[in-house]
């Protein structure tokens, strides 16, 4: 016992000591700035800052230090040295969530304009749709006067058709008329000039007969009187 007690006793205190520093675990913040250096280390002269966030390229790494490319606030591009713990692979928390933020808006703005314009195009669509009844209304009214005009079309030509046929038919009647009045004038010269020639006739035979008569009276005189 007497020798395992100062050993179990130092075992204790490391236990102790040694469970106090792994609960103080701390993390390095994302938001600040890191200097840029002419030179990898502290006695060199700073030359930039760097926000949280800002990329550069890593050339090179010497004793705890990164040589890195990068653009000044004039845009030119610089060469300096960066302590490597200040520089790591991901986007910082802050700029991603930054980023995130800014591409949200974007899309808050784009979904709003994509509202208005939806908006529109539905007004737009119930215009055309309401246009589309009306034009569609007077479409129906038009083919039913069309219709009408049809019918009543074909009602003229069936009447102009009669009406060709009556002329046709007058026109048969007239000429009919006009030869039956030809006819019957000639039929009443005829009439005439028979009744004339019998009446020359009898005329000529009453001549005939009065000059028989005549001649028999004159040889029965001359007889008496022989």
């Amino acid at each position: 016992m007497r020798i395992f007690g100062p050993a179990l006793g130092w075992v204790l205190l490391l236990l102790i000591t040694g469970g106090s520093a792994w609960a103080e675990r701390a993390y390095v913040t994302d938001s600040f700035q890191v200097t840029v250096r002419t030179g990898p280390s502290t006695g060199h002269k700073i030359m930039a800052f760097l926000d949280s966030g800002s990329p550069v390229d890593i050339l090179g790494e010497e004793q705890g230090w990164n040589r890195v490319r990068l653009r000044d606030k004039e845009d030119k591009t610089v060469e300096g040295w960066v302590l490597t713990r200040y520089l790591m692979g991901r986007e910082p928390w802050e700029a991603k969530a930054r980023s995130f933020e800014e591409k949200y808006e974007r899309l808050k703005a784009v979904t709003s304009k994509t509202k208005v314009e939806w908006e529109s195009v539905y007004e737009e669509n119930q215009r055309l749709t309401t246009q589309l009844a009306e034009k569609t209304g007077a479409l129906q009214m038009i083919e039913q006067e069309h219709e009408t005009l049809k019918r009543e079309s074909a009602d003229v030509l069936a009447i102009k058709e009669a009406h060709r046929q009556c002329s046709e038919s007058l026109a048969g009647l007239e000429k009919t008329v006009g030869e039956l009045r030809d006819e019957n004038a000639s039929l009443r010269s005829n009439e005439r000039n028979k009744w004339f020639a019998t009446g020359a006739l009898v005329l000529f035979a009453g001549l005939i007969i009065g000059l028989a008569l005549g001649r028999q009276q004159k040889k029965r005189k001359s007889l008496l009187m022989d």
